[in-house]
């Protein structure tokens, strides 16, 4: 029988792990196969959390950035029409730049009345350059208040794993995700 690396654990260990994570990272990753719990666990987080929480899941791979885009807006302007504005009138963010000051500051502004968790599930699906960008940029940014939170079947792209040797996500992968019913 194969034994993982690394520790499994339980569930309410994982929300103890999870939460210290979002105290220090603005960026949480869950990579895992289908099947390991994934969403199960990040809507238990949604509710714990108590962050005004912005959830988009793509229904198929989509290989246009300008349609995820448009997606990504009208699920951020459930949380905030000022920043869901911006998002629309800049259209797809261009990736030879940096995000818009004026996007940066409306995300600020939000968060300063609440936090603010962008939930995104299957994003392998979604996972292109601009879109990656946009993340990326929002991360580095630092914004007090506002936390990423993808789900994916497989690591993100080269854009968001580089942020992973600056220490700004952290990333639980499949065998910190797995359970048995021992420990449920």
């Amino acid at each position: 029988m194969m034994r993982s690396p690394l520790p499994v654990l339980p569930r309410d260990d994982l929300f103890h792990y999870l939460g210290e994570a979002f105290d220090s990272h603005p960026l949480i990753v869950l990579s895992a196969a289908m099947g390991y719990g994934k969403t199960t666990l990040a809507n238990d987080i949604k509710q714990r959390l108590g962050a005004c929480c912005v959830s988009f899941t793509p229904a198929k791979a989509m290989a246009d950035a300008s349609a995820v885009w448009a997606a990504l807006t009208e699920c951020v302007s459930q949380a905030s029409e000022e920043v869901a504005a911006i998002m629309k009138n800049m259209e797809v963010p261009d990736i030879r730049g940096e995000l818009p000051p004026e996007l940066v500051e409306a995300f600020r502004r939000e968060s300063g009345k609440r936090a603010l968790l962008i939930l995104v599930d299957d994003y392998h699906l979604i996972d292109l350059p601009e879109i990656s960008f946009f993340f990326e940029g929002l991360i580095k940014e630092r914004i007090s208040g506002v936390r990423v939170l993808l789900l994916t079947r497989r690591l993100p792209s080269q854009a968001l794993t580089e942020l992973v040797v600056k220490g700004l996500p952290r990333v639980f992968l499949r065998y910190s995700l797995s359970f048995s019913m021992l420990k449920t």
